[in-house]
């Protein structure tokens, strides 16, 4: 099911749970959502028992830890310029990957590097750890290691990863959702990378209604058939 709405408030989300009949609000299984308040509060409105359904996604999650780790690393930059030392030159996009990830090209030298005491270096490690951290079956085990994370980043010296720390805390217990329910919001990243697609070739819209007319379109399952 697809439903297009214009706006990040709480009367968007609003409208599409209103679009469902109350036997299947009660049948929702899981929401994947960003830290957005509007779209938390409204879930918890309409759908019954959405405190143990609602899952901060992983993919945000992935970019919480991306932007910290780059923020560190353009201001530990900034003063290594100051130095006349350019070991961080050209590594931004190495820092946003897992070290799976990391070509074997660049491999040597950027590990090299990932292992050095730099602050962007400390900074990357807490970020491997807490990709790791998905995979864990047992729900006790995996708020104990969250936990022991989340106190080595607040911990850390290390002021975006001290306040994302905070942040994640607060609202752990979505995350422990996201691990016991199993839930999976790859299929909703793919769609919204399609509607991305969409917008591009199209370069931009008049308004936003032809915006949601676009979207359906391509997106909306019509059978065009004769």
């Amino acid at each position: 099911m697809l439903h297009v709405e214009a706006g990040r408030d709480k009367e968007s989300i609003d409208a599409f749970w209103n679009t469902l009949s109350e036997e299947v609000r009660v049948g929702v299984r899981s929401v994947s959502m960003d830290l957005w308040k509007a779209y938390r509060s409204s879930t918890i409105e309409y759908v019954p028992n959405a405190e143990s359904k609602i899952c901060l996604d992983r993919f945000h999650v992935a970019g919480y830890f991306g932007k910290a780790v780059n923020d560190v690393r353009k201001k530990e930059h900034s003063k290594l310029m100051r130095e006349g030392d350019e070991t961080l030159k050209g590594s931004k996009f190495d820092w946003l990957r897992t070290s799976a990830s990391i070509d074997n090209r660049s491999r040597r030298s950027f590990m090299e590097i990932a292992n050095s005491a730099l602050k962007t270096s400390r900074a990357w490690a807490l970020k491997e750890i807490a990709h790791g951290l998905w995979s864990y079956v047992y729900i006790g085990v995996a708020e104990k290691e969250w936990k022991h994370l989340l106190t080595r980043m607040a911990r850390s010296r290390l002021q975006p990863m001290k306040k994302l720390a905070n942040s994640l805390k607060e609202h752990l217990w979505m995350i422990i959702n996201v691990i016991r329910l199993k839930a999976n919001s790859g299929n909703a990243e793919s769609i919204n990378s399609r509607i991305q697609k969409v917008k591009k070739m199209a370069c931009g819209f008049r308004n936003t209604e032809n915006f949601k007319i676009a979207v359906y379109f391509h997106l909306g399952g019509l059978d065009l058939q004769p």
